[in-house]
């Protein structure tokens, strides 16, 4: 009945990859941090920078109005605060589980886990919501990061006549973050650790040539964060 039907038994590899971190954490991760320290709704000038900070990762999908920018798939709502993105990468390990179907397209199955490691710098500081607060002093941030990601996409392989190969897929997922976020300026110093849970949709694409390693990049779309592109090299064995 499997060969009648053109699908091949499932077929299971590992792969462990480098890449930049991922991003879909760091709005959350910020949050929790400054509400752990001043507490959502407390008016003071050390809960109006911290909510200045979670002005500059506002996500796309609540709302950003007119000339917002976009920093590695993070949208900064005050135009006048600049997020630089420092040193970025995360490294893991993915079982990948698939079953090939007829037309080159396969079900890919896949659990990853990883570590993340991000840096951000605000250096002019934060120029709050309403344009008139500014505070001056730069505001350094870090994020590192243990994941756990479940995924699943429909694949389909494209090779042309030279070695080089292709796989586009697309799909869904969800990945479980424990984030240990630190902020630092002058006047604001903040360490916490937290997790979440974070449904995503995925396009990915992984191109290989004539050995197992192979390049890929991937987008996501997060249902209360927005989109978060990585870059990357695996190798499977």
């Amino acid at each position: 009945m499997v060969n009648c039907s053109g699908i091949t038994p499932a077929q299971m590899q590992v792969e462990a990859f480098v890449s930049t971190d991922e991003m879909g954490h760091i709005p959350g991760a910020v949050g929790g941090a400054l509400d752990q320290f001043v507490g959502p709704q407390k008016a003071t000038i050390t809960g109006a920078v911290a909510n200045g900070v979670k002005e500059a990762f506002v996500p796309v999908a609540q709302g950003a109005g007119v000339g917002t920018e976009l920093a590695a798939g993070v949208a900064i709502k005050a135009p006048k605060t600049k997020v630089q993105r420092g040193e970025s990468h995360r490294l893991g390990v993915r079982a990948v589980y698939t079953t090939r179907g007829p037309l080159a397209l396969a079900l890919r199955s896949s659990v990853s886990v990883s570590h993340g490691f991000s840096k951000y710098s605000l250096p002019n500081g934060i120029v709050i919501r309403n344009g008139r607060t500014k505070i001056p002093q730069a505001i350094q941030l870090q994020f590192e990061a243990r994941n756990v990601e479940l995924e699943q996409t429909l694949t389909g392989a494209f090779g042309g006549k030279g070695p080089v190969r292709a796989e586009i897929g697309a799909g869904g997922g969800v990945a479980f973050a424990r984030t240990r976020t630190k902020i630092n300026s002058p006047i604001l110093k903040v360490e916490h650790v937290g997790s979440q849970k974070l449904p995503y949709a995925v396009v990915r694409i992984d191109v290989m040539g004539g050995t197992d390693v192979r390049l890929q990049g991937e987008l996501r779309q997060y249902k209360t964060v927005g989109l978060s592109l990585t870059l990357g090299v695996a190798s499977r064995f």
